[in-house]
C-alpha cells in the first residue's frame, strides 16, 4: 500500500514508486484529487512523505476533466513527479561549475547539490559539471565508466558495484507463465560497445570485451581497467508483471524459475476506484543480466 501524506485512498487516483539504478534511484508520481484545505500541500517545491519517504515535488500539472463537487466542497486534481528530498539538487542546473581531479562517490553528490551521503562510497577519478550542466548526467556517465550502480537502501542512496549485484541471494522466487523477453545479439552488438584508449605511449589500449563484431567507442585517458568496467554493463532481458511487492527495489535479484536476474527498474503501481475506471494493484520489473 503506498501511503501518501496520510491521505484518504479516495483522495488519490493513482500513485507509482518507481525505483531505479539511476542517479536518483527513486521517483514517485501520483495523481492526486485536492480540496480547498489540501491544494496548496501539492503544489511545486512542497515535501510530501509517502511510505515514510520525504519527497520535494519537482512537477505538476492539472489532471483534465477531473474538476468537480463532493457534497458541497469543489475537487480538482493534479499529477505530480517528486524525488527524495535530499536528492533534488543533483537534478538542477548547475550555477557553478563542479570540477574534481580525484573525489569519492559521495563528494560528487554533495558538491552537486545532495544533501544525503552515500553508503558504499568509492574514490573514483576526474570528474567535471560546468555551469548550466545537470549533475544527473554527468553522475551517470561516472558511474557507467565504474561500472556501478545507485541504489535506494534504508532511506538513503547506496553504492555498489554492478558485478556485486550477482552475488547477493535473491529477495524473491517468481515462477512466471507470461514475461516480455528480449534477446537480440544483432542489438547487442550495435549498443554495447567496445572501448578504445590510448596510453602514454601513444598506442591504443583496449579493454577484455574487444570482439570481431561490437562497435568501438574512443574514450581518452582510459586505462585497461577502466575500460574493462566500461563494458560490464547490464542487459534487459524480461519485463514482467507480478502481484504488488514493495519489498523489491532495483538492484535487488530475482529468481525466475531458479535463474538469477538483476533488478534494474521496480515500478509499483496503484490505481484507485475515484474515476469509476476499476482499482488495480501491481508491481512490474524490468530484469536483467550482465553483459
Amino acid at each position: 500500500m503506498i501511503d501518501v501524506n496520510g491521505l484518504r485512498g479516495d483522495l488519490v487516483v493513482s500513485a507509482c514508486l518507481r525505483y531505479d539504478l539511476a542517479p536518483i534511484p527513486l521517483t514517485f508520481e501520483a495523481g492526486i484529487r485536492t480540496t480547498q484545505a489540501t491544494a496548496t500541500d501539492f503544489q511545486q517545491d512542497k515535501i510530501i512523505t509517502v511510505n515514510e519517504v520525504e519527497f520535494q515535488i519537482v512537477k505538476t500539472e492539472p489532471l483534465p476533466n477531473a474538476i468537480g463537487v463532493q457534497g458541497s466542497e469543489p475537487i480538482s486534481a493534479t499529477r505530480i513527479i517528486a524525488f527524495p528530498r535530499g536528492c533534488v539538487g543533483v537534478a538542477r542546473p548547475r550555477s557553478s561549475a563542479v570540477v574534481f581531479g580525484s573525489a569519492t562517490l559521495g563528494g560528487i553528490y554533495r558538491a552537486c547539490g545532495a544533501t544525503m551521503p552515500v553508503t558504499g562510497d568509492f574514490p573514483v577519478g576526474r570528474f567535471a559539471c560546468l555551469v548550466g550542466d545537470v549533475p544527473t548526467f554527468h553522475i551517470g556517465r561516472l558511474l557507467q565508466e565504474e561500472a556501478a550502480v545507485i541504489t535506494w537502501r534504508k532511506q538513503q542512496l547506496a553504492a555498489m558495484r554492478v558485478q556485486d549485484i550477482f552475488k547477493q541471494t535473491p529477495s524473491t522466487n517468481i515462477d512466471i507463465e507470461v514475461s516480455e523477453d528480449l534477446r537480440s545479439e544483432f542489438l547487442e552488438a550495435d549498443q554495447i560497445p567496445v572501448y578504445v584508449s590510448t596510453g602514454p605511449d601513444g598506442k591504443f589500449v583496449f579493454g577484455a570485451a574487444r570482439g570481431p563484431s561490437r562497435t568501438v567507442h574512443y574514450t581518452p585517458s582510459k586505462t585497461v581497467r577502466e575500460l574493462n568496467y566500461m563494458s560490464a554493463i547490464l542487459v534487459r532481458r524480461k519485463v514482467i508483471k507480478a502481484a504488488p511487492n514493495l519489498t523489491v527495489r532495483a538492484g535487488d535479484v530475482l529468481s525466475i524459475r531458479g535463474t538469477p536476474y538483476a533488478v534494474i527498474t521496480a515500478a509499483h503501481y496503484e490505481q484507485n476506484d475515484t474515476d469509476g475506471s476499476g482499482a488495480q494493484q501491481y508491481s512490474r520489473f524490468w530484469l536483467g543480466v550482465l553483459a
